[in-house]
């Protein structure tokens, strides 16, 4: 049975591992917003062995920043379920640990939300790089995205999704070690749900150079997997996707 949640909180879930050097920032830019509703943000340190707590400590008298530290580390995915299982809101916002929002982003996600009694809304992004410079311009995203759009198109940035928990159930994060914000939103969207954009950069969106050589490497064979085993689509049908997601992969990077 289904949780009863708070219907006018919003809890943003950050999962913290080795990125202490970006953390303030990431933090300052959700108590920035210019949202004037209540919100909360729930940071789960999972095992980071760089000192968080010497950021986290600069918060201690912000009520609206809880802190769990875990035991052991158990991966972004389950990080991101302990946020999830302790937060008491309806709606739900992802964000990593290094990356930042443009002080808008809730106001005009969440009027977006209840416009649409959406389960799921995402943004365009631009991308950063180390320093905060910007490498690429609005990643365009389209106003509105169905299970079979995303099967071809990873366009849904996981640091710019709310999900709104009274459409969506109680649900839980894949707990796939990597990829697991794709594959939850394709189990979101499975029962035939619309996801709905807002094409506007209001999320920067963090690249390092390890982040950009695990695209090349890996993203084909973890979207065939989850495509595969999660989503149990005949080979030919992911295989027809790939080819599609190589496609938009190539626009999006390089047009």
């Amino acid at each position: 049975m289904d949780r009863t949640f708070d219907n006018e909180l919003i809890s943003v879930i950050i999962p913290i591992y080795n990125s202490k050097t970006y953390l303030k920032q990431t933090i300052d830019s959700v108590l920035n917003q210019d949202y004037d509703k209540d919100f909360n943000i729930i940071l789960v340190d999972d095992c980071s062995k760089d000192d968080p707590e010497e950021v986290i400590d600069l918060y201690k008298d912000e009520d609206r920043v809880i802190y769990i530290k875990l035991e052991e580390n158990v991966g972004a995915g389950e990080a991101r379920n302990i946020g999830l299982k302790f937060s008491a809101a309806r709606f739900v916002a992802f964000l990593d640990s290094d990356d930042l929002w443009k002080k808008e982003k809730l106001k005009k996600q969440m009027l977006l939300m209840k416009e649409k009694n959406a389960l799921l809304s995402y943004t365009a992004i631009d991308m950063i790089d180390s320093t905060d410079s910007l490498i690429k311009s609005k990643r365009k995203v389209p106003k509105k995205a169905s299970y079979k759009t995303i099967l071809k198109n990873t366009l849904i940035a996981n640091s710019s999704v709310i999900v709104d928990r009274a459409v969506a159930g109680d649900f839980l994060i894949s707990t796939r070690r990597m990829s697991q914000d794709y594959s939850t939103w394709l189990r979101l969207l499975r029962g035939g749900s619309l996801a709905y954009g807002i094409d506007e950069a209001l999320v920067s969106y963090r690249v390092h150079n390890a982040s950009l050589s695990f695209d090349k490497r890996s993203s084909l064979k973890y979207i065939w997997d989850i495509q595969r085993e999660d989503e149990k689509l005949p080979a030919p049908v992911v295989f027809f996707n790939l080819i599609c997601w190589s496609f938009n992969s190539f626009i999006k990077h390089f047009l």
